[in-house]
């Protein structure tokens, strides 16, 4: 009957349909791996050496080996917080992952305001780093904890990120360098410009003196030959940290 050839027109184009979307998500995984191994390729020495080490650490969590001494760096947006738009979240992105390398701490985000990230970005399915909280032993009162915070205001981000890294004496606030979970939330405007200033000042160029501040001109184990500015790596840099999430996709 005609029912049931439309039937059998609309089962086939049905399965058709399955069977491009399949093919559309394949390319798509694959060309999205091309270009993460690219941009692994060219990113800074100490950022390539980050992500390794970083993917070594998730895997310790998951046989539950030397969690003891593993510290973590979170940087969160949750309600009653200012963060900022889109863009003041996404610009520090590259100093986030130089602060979290400095300090020697597991780089993850929880970003819950407006709506969870997680329902637009993902962790790339391999190569990259996986920022998510589950499957790591941070819990949600540990985010939440507003002592073990970095300073957000634009006079003291500069002072707070030297004392992370050993470099001045912190005070009454040192016992942020040994806490499990530091957290940080910039939030927004002047905070965020010092954040890329942070990331283009405390680097070694070719011909570029080191801060007045570094013990040595390798300090911050930057690539010479890596000399792109910031703006310039923030592609290289989402690629490392994210993928449309299957509902986007």
């Amino acid at each position: 009957s005609l029912e049931n050839v439309n039937n059998v027109n609309v089962s086939a184009a049905a399965t058709d349909n399955e069977q491009a979307f399949i093919e559309w998500s394949s390319n798509e995984h694959n060309i999205r791996q091309m270009l993460l191994e690219r941009s692994r390729s060219i990113i800074p020495v100490w950022m390539e050496q980050y992500v390794m080490w970083h993917q070594e650490q998730r895997r310790k969590f998951l046989t539950n080996t030397s969690l003891h001494d593993t510290k973590f760096m979170v940087v969160g947006c949750m309600e009653n917080q200012k963060c900022g738009g889109l863009s003041d979240r996404m610009k520090p992105l590259p100093f986030y992952l130089m602060l979290a390398n400095m300090t020697q701490r597991v780089l993850l985000f929880h970003w819950t305001k407006p709506c969870p990230l997680e329902q637009f970005l993902v962790p790339p399915d391999e190569n990259g780093i996986n920022w998510m909280i589950e499957g790591t032993p941070v819990t949600l009162q540990e985010i939440r904890n507003q002592t073990n915070y970095v300073n957000g205001h634009a006079s003291s981000l500069s002072y707070e990120v030297r004392m992370l890294a050993g470099l001045v004496d912190g005070g009454d606030r040192s016992y942020l360098s040994t806490c499990k979970v530091l957290n940080v939330n910039l939030d927004g405007g002047q905070q965020i410009k010092e954040a890329v200033s942070l990331f283009n000042r405390w680097r070694k160029e070719p011909g570029q003196s080191p801060p007045s501040w570094a013990p040595d001109s390798s300090y911050l184990g930057w690539n010479p030959a890596a000399h792109i500015p910031q703006r310039e790596m923030l592609e290289d840099v989402y690629r490392l940290l994210f993928q449309p999430s299957p509902g986007v996709e």
